[in-house]
């Protein structure tokens, strides 16, 4: 991993890691975690689009069509980020990649339309851990501010007219490329990551 480090410090002309993990750790992995999985919870899904590969949308889009047809709310009530912990680095001439294992804590249960508990707990603490990979193309602009959750990242408008497939709906650019930005490309649990 060091040696990964070093050639990322290089390939930017970063002194120190610190100057590219703290903004990373910060304004991408904590405040994605916290906005994808609380679209999630509300059953708003569309409102996460700019942030995710189109994969990881629809296939998440798949599983939120089957709680709403059944009636039901996957709620994440509580959560927090308890850990970030670099996994993997990769860089080719096309696209960038960072893993990181994210631990966290939370309420996790379904509830029914009524309100009646189906699976998981409101009250018991489930602390889990994931691994999520964010890309974005070589080269993508490097802008002075973090990027942001509520902007479209190529024309600044606020990101609530964001396509099915991930183009805004006020200057058209697909943004769920990691052209602009990184995406959210990958969520593997403890049991499947193979690094």
């Amino acid at each position: 991993m060091i040696e990964q480090m070093n050639r990322w410090q290089q390939r930017y002309g970063i002194a120190e890691w610190q100057q590219f993990w703290a903004p990373f750790e910060n304004d991408v992995v904590r405040n994605y975690f916290a906005a994808i999985y609380g679209h999630w919870s509300r059953r708003d899904w569309q409102a996460a689009r700019h942030l995710l590969s189109d994969r990881l949308y629809e296939t998440n889009a798949f599983w939120q069509k089957m709680y709403v047809e059944r009636g039901w709310f996957n709620r994440l009530d509580n959560l927090r980020v308890e850990q970030i912990v670099l996994a993997k680095i990769d860089s080719d001439k096309f696209y960038e990649a960072i893993t990181v294992r994210i631990f966290a804590a939370c309420n996790d249960y379904t509830e029914d339309a009524g309100g009646k508990i189906v699976g998981g707990s409101k009250t018991s603490l489930r602390r889990f851990s994931e691994y999520w990979t964010f890309v974005r193309r070589s080269g993508a602009q490097r802008h002075d501010k973090p990027y942001s959750l509520s902007q479209c990242p190529s024309c600044g408008a606020p990101a609530d007219n964001m396509g099915q497939s991930g183009e805004c709906g006020y200057c058209g650019s697909k943004i769920s490329t990691g052209q602009f930005s990184w995406v959210l490309f990958l969520i593997e649990q403890d049991e499947v990551y193979c690094g």
